[in-house]
């Protein structure tokens, strides 16, 4: 009943375990069907299965977006099974069942590029920056930090990308968001056991 006399940080974090996926996320066929289940094996978290070429299937928080483009972090646990032929995007989105990666900040592990990489979007324009990190099919824990000046990428606790280009829209608000993407036929996985998110 009273205003509230601090910033409420809407800090969030899950663990991915258990028969079924928390309700505050929400799956999405973008293109084509996925699958969608957690995985009976230790520690290997929620997978995200495609194997229709073409297919984009992906997970978000709802479309309740939560966190400052400007002013927020994620860190999370993500693991692709295969390489060749296989797109991983993780971090935040502005719309979690929508194709275009405008009003993105995620990290991007794409059969296209030699390493690993931060891609963004803005209104407008979506662009990836490598870092040094080649790609792989291996654990890694990562954290995008959306600052005021530009956005970093850290993957296990190092620094490895710093973007200033194509940010998210300082208008717009994100959410937390998971995509598998395939080019191919054969199965694509890719899985997640951990995330996290607050505002700054």
């Amino acid at each position: 009943t009273n205003p509230l006399t601090t910033v409420r940080k809407q800090h969030f974090w899950e663990y991915f375990s258990g028969a079924t996926l928390n309700s505050r996320w929400t799956t999405s066929n973008i293109t084509h069907t996925g699958t969608y289940a957690m995985v009976d094996e230790a520690d290997e978290g929620f997978s995200i299965l495609s194997s229709t070429s073409g297919a984009r299937s992906a997970i978000g928080f709802n479309n309740i977006r939560q966190y400052a483009p400007r002013a927020s972090v994620a860190i999370f646990d993500l693991k692709r099974i295969t390489d060749a032929s296989h797109d991983s995007y993780a971090g935040f989105k502005f719309d979690h069942s929508n194709s275009t990666f405008f009003n993105t900040a995620v990290v991007s592990q794409a059969s296209y590029a030699t390493n690993i990489g931060l891609y963004t979007g803005d209104g407008s324009t979506a662009t990836n920056l490598e870092g040094t990190t080649p790609r792989d099919t291996a654990w890694h824990n990562y954290k995008i930090e959306n600052g005021s000046a530009n956005i970093k990428l850290s993957i296990d606790g190092v620094v490895d990308v710093t973007k200033t280009t194509n940010r998210p829209e300082t208008s717009t608000k994100l959410q937390p968001f998971i995509l598998n993407s395939t080019n191919t036929a054969a199965t694509r996985d890719t899985r997640i056991k951990y995330f996290e998110a607050y505002n700054t």
